[in-house]
Order: C-alpha cells, then sequence, then structure tokens
C-alpha cells in the first residue's frame, strides 16, 4: 500500500517498510482524485514508473524473483 492519511485499520496486520522520497506531490495527487463507492478512484490511476531504491545490505541482498518463486511453488501445490 502507499497510504495517503492516517490508516487505523491496518494497525496490527501490516508492517510499515518504506517511505516516499521523491514524488509526494504524485502521491498527493493520487489521494486527491475524485472517488465513488467503496472509496475507489472513478477513473483508474496508473502509475507508468517506480523506482525503488534498496538501502542496507539485506535490501540488496534480497531476491525478489526466488521469493515469487517460492510463493508460486506453494500456490500451485495447494
Amino acid at each position: 500500500f502507499i497510504t495517503h492519511g492516517p490508516t487505523p485499520h491496518l494497525d496490527g496486520r501490516h508492517a510499515v517498510f518504506g517511505y516516499v522520497v521523491k514524488g509526494q506531490d504524485v502521491v498527493d495527487a493520487i489521494g486527491n482524485v475524485q472517488r465513488g463507492p467503496r472509496d475507489r478512484p472513478v477513473e483508474d490511476v496508473r502509475m507508468e514508473q517506480v523506482t525503488i531504491e534498496r538501502v542496507g545490505a539485506d535490501a540488496q541482498a534480497w531476491d525478489a524473483m526466488a521469493v515469487l518463486k517460492q510463493y508460486a511453488d506453494k500456490f500451485r501445490a495447494r
């Protein structure tokens, strides 16, 4: 999730693992679009580019494809 304001309903359910370091104006623009039922945007909002900057040795060593493969293997085994 990228949240735009307090989200107490997520407390104790999800961990914060990052933050916006550049482009807060984009987050604000997304957060201010017209919303309809169930608090969903009236028109689709699409991000054309996202950059993830890994800081620290653990983040640099993390292998997203290996994690995805493990998840897919578990899913297929069901």
